[in-house]
């Protein structure tokens, strides 16, 4: 606080020895959950890291001559010709995450205008910590962009968001990691699956109807 203690009073040394009290101890809380972000994080890096040593040993395995002759040249050809297509469909895949994103990121301003009506006092540091909801659900949501009935789960989701936003106390609108993570996990499945109903149910395929084999025609039967 920038205070001289030199000829401070009893009362005024003890309430500036407790405010330290304090802040040490929301300092060792945000230190804690720091560090503990930290380590799930590392957790993470070393599981990807064993991912791709494995890829690495697979590919040298079958880059020796001892494997490639075990591998016939068709069965070759087909996994060459899966892998292209593959990564075509990835490619499409990806071109579809991106406009859907950014199409989500251009409403953004408008659901914080919504989200502000709901509540006035909703603003400042608030809307900010809402902002980082918002931008955090986005991203945990990218593996289900390229759905084609992502944008109406999407719509209806981001409802229950707005409204449950209202109740988010200062430390959830700070935390949007967790919040945005324990909103996807209450609402997201329910309206991913009424969306996922909703399409099929309105994009059917028609029956190919397969003809009987052995199975004569009324005329032959007669005729027989």
């Amino acid at each position: 606080m920038k205070e001289n203690p030199k000829g401070m009073g009893p009362q005024q040394k003890i309430a500036n020895l407790n405010d330290m009290k304090v802040f040490s101890i929301e300092i060792q809380k945000y230190i804690h959950e720091a560090c503990g972000n930290m380590a799930n994080l590392l957790k993470m890096l070393d599981l990807k890291l064993k991912e791709i040593k494995l890829i690495n040993q697979k590919i040298s395995t079958l880059a020796t001559g001892r494997a490639a002759k075990k591998i016939s040249s068709k069965k070759l050809s087909a996994a060459k010709l899966k892998a292209k297509k593959l990564k075509k469909a990835l490619a499409k895949e990806q071109l579809i995450i991106n406009r859907v994103m950014k199409e989500i990121q251009s409403k953004q301003k408008d659901i914080l205008k919504v989200i502000k009506v709901y509540d006035p006092k909703m603003k400042g540091q608030g809307q900010e910590n809402i902002k980082n909801i918002l931008t955090s659900l986005n991203l945990k949501l990218k593996s289900f962009m390229h759905l084609p009935y992502f944008k109406d789960a999407y719509k209806n989701f981001i409802g229950s968001v707005i409204a449950s936003s209202r109740g988010f106390n200062p430390k959830q609108l700070k935390d949007y990691h967790s919040s945005s993570k324990s909103l996807i996990k209450k609402y997201w499945k329910k309206y991913l699956n009424n969306a996922k109903k909703e399409y099929l149910k309105n994009h059917k395929k028609p029956k190919v109807h397969k003809p009987h084999k052995g199975r004569k025609s009324s005329i032959k039967r007669i005729k027989h």
